[in-house]
């Protein structure tokens, strides 16, 4: 995922106008010849729907966050932060799923996943609703 920003000032008060996006890089994603299977291709998609999950918590924390004169440090560290997130959710979902192998943690994680992205979870609570680590 990643973020542009732009800053406008007018009559001495700054506002801020940002856009994320979630993305994949198809030059890091591939997949062993013969292995292409719908539960694989089902198991990436729910990678990039994570990263989606992330840059709309990334937008709402940028919008509502109060900004010093210090703001390119902060910018810099919400993104930090939230990309760390996103990535302790992804190896999180890897290892439970065992990268789509496990049918029923693959299924719960597909569930909850849909579940965020259609509602408006806080990324606290979203942690909170994850699918446990069931073998």
């Amino acid at each position: 995922m990643n973020y542009t920003w732009h800053r406008h000032v007018t009559m001495g008060h700054a506002e801020f106008t940002f856009t994320t996006t979630a993305y994949m890089n198809p030059a890091k994603s591939w997949i062993k010849p013969g292995k292409e299977t719908a539960p694989l291709l089902a198991h990436e998609q729910l990678h990039f729907d994570i990263s989606e999950f992330f840059a709309r918590k990334l937008l709402e924390t940028l919008n509502n966050y109060n900004y010093s004169l210090d703001y390119k440090f902060e910018l810099d560290r919400l993104y930090k932060d939230m990309e760390a997130a996103r990535k302790a959710m992804e190896e999180k979902y890897d290892e439970q799923a065992n990268h789509g192998l496990k049918k029923i943690q693959q299924a719960l994680w597909e569930l909850y996943i849909n579940q965020l992205l259609s509602k408006d979870y806080s990324y606290e609570d979203a942690l909170k609703l994850q699918p446990a680590d069931n073998n």
